[in-house]
């Protein structure tokens, strides 16, 4: 049961992230794809709108994951 619910959860925020890809994004980036704090600001300055790792908005990206505030 626990693993057919991880499925669904995982599908669906699958199909919700492809439904909301930025306008003009062929692929997008997540925090979750990244390996660490200096990759991450690397693809957000790279690709900007297309990844998604800067919910805030303050030019910090993967601060939950990779880029901590001290």
């Amino acid at each position: 049961m626990k693993k057919l619910t991880l499925l669904l959860l995982l599908t669906a925020s699958f199909v919700y992230a492809k439904h909301n890809k930025p306008e003009g994004c062929t692929k997008v980036y997540y925090c979750s794809q990244m390996h660490s704090c200096k990759e991450a600001h690397e693809y957000l300055k790279k690709y900007g709108k297309c990844a998604l790792m800067d919910g805030d908005g303050d030019g910090i990206p993967c601060e939950r994951q990779w880029c901590k505030r001290k």
